[in-house]
């Protein structure tokens, strides 16, 4: 397919979408006809076609949509906005802290390379330090 046929098909999804009130459910069957992929047959062009229109409803906008699994999707209402931004970086935090929490089980003792040994112990040590300034910045002032 030529990309600036995908690209049309993409701006014109989003457009459509933008219209719709907020509060409206998309389902996927209807998504699929909009963006000419269907999920079941074609789940990754599906996918990537309707991440690309999701990040031009936000740019463009200002319209989000969360995921309603196995159904489709809504569209946000205003003021909700900000609960997805938040699931976003809680994720990212926890998978920080993920990382951080597993680098503490690395042997370090069987690591032959003194250079690779230093390496180690610093990016195990900023990793931890990025993760106690994301735990500090959740904790709320008393």
């Amino acid at each position: 397919m030529d990309t600036r046929y995908e690209h049309k098909l993409i701006m014109t999804a989003a457009e459509n979408i933008a219209k719709m009130s907020p509060g409206t459910q998309i389902s996927h069957q209807v998504l699929g006809t909009i963006v000419e992929a269907d999920r079941n047959v074609q789940p990754h062009l599906y996918y990537s076609r309707m991440s690309k229109v999701r990040r031009v409803l936000i740019r463009e906008y200002g319209v989000f949509l969360r995921t309603r699994t196995k159904i489709g999707y809504d569209i946000c209402q205003y003021g909700e906005e900000i609960v997805l931004c938040q699931g976003h970086a809680e994720r990212g935090m926890k998978m920080i802290r993920r990382a951080a929490s597993d680098a503490n089980y690395i042997r370090v003792d069987r690591i032959e390379s003194a250079e690779k040994r230093s390496a180690t112990i610093l990016q195990a040590q900023k990793l931890a330090n990025l993760a106690g300034l994301l735990l500090s910045g959740q904790r709320q002032p008393a």
